[in-house]
């Protein structure tokens, strides 16, 4: 697997566990347990951004819709 394709899937497994909620465990137990945030850790509003702005680079429109969606729901303006 190319470190580009790790960036990619440690990008889609946070989605899946800050979006989806998809408990952190089924990732972590999973063949490949990346992630782009500390998943011991509280979500930050900076981290769902760079989130979205990597879902909007992918041209992933429903995905950027969900994860707008989470950050009006979840974080103070």
């Amino acid at each position: 697997m190319t470190t580009e394709e790790q960036i990619d899937l440690a990008h889609r497994n946070s989605y899946y566990i800050i979006i989806n909620k998809v408990p952190v465990e089924d990732i972590i137990m999973s063949i490949y347990p990346y992630v782009m945030h500390n998943p011991g850790e509280k979500i930050k509003k900076k981290t769902v951004v760079n989130l979205l702005n990597y879902f909007e680079n992918m041209e992933e429109y429903e995905k950027c819709k969900k994860i707008k969606k989470h950050i009006d729901d979840n974080f103070k303006q």
